[in-house]
């Protein structure tokens, strides 16, 4: 059974099964980042989301060599981002975790995107996800860094 939460408590939820689910003796991958939002997705709602329509609840998972003007230059990024449409506001909600990489380790690599509704099911998509040039690339790559964002677009 999902929990039902507020999309104000979104964030501080996420980041609580993160801290579980990744020990500090832990590196954060992109097998466990997936699996992640993955696990989120299947046990939070959001109140206020008509989950019955797909593009109101989907993850977006991309990568591509970026700079975020954050200070830190051209990085790879890969990125898992659970979306969220509130029945009564038209702007998306957007939780995103990113993982950084040294594009001197990767190099640049063509973007990727692949929406989770466009495959059957979750587990297609993950499987679709783990089949890419980007996700292979860096799965035994310990990232930089790595942060977890909540904004409406």
């Amino acid at each position: 059974m999902k929990k039902e939460l507020e999309i104000s408590q979104i964030e501080g939820e996420f980041k609580r099964i993160a801290e579980q689910q990744t020990p500090k003796d832990l590196t954060l991958t992109p097998e466990n980042a997936l699996d992640l939002m993955i696990e989120f997705y299947h046990s939070a709602h959001v109140k206020g989301v008509d989950s019955d329509i797909p593009d109101n609840d989907m993850i977006l998972f991309q990568y591509g060599t970026y700079d975020w003007q954050d200070g830190n230059g051209r990085r790879f990024s890969l990125d898992f981002t659970r979306q969220f449409i509130l029945e009564t506001e038209d702007e998306p909600y957007q939780l995103s975790l990113i993982l950084y990489y040294s594009s001197d380790t990767i190099g640049d690599m063509e973007s990727y995107s692949r929406w989770s509704i466009i495959d059957p099911s979750i587990s297609d998509w993950a499987t679709e996800i783990r089949s890419t040039m980007g996700f292979k690339m860096v799965s035994s790559i310990t990232p930089k860094s790595f942060n977890i964002r909540f904004n409406q677009q």
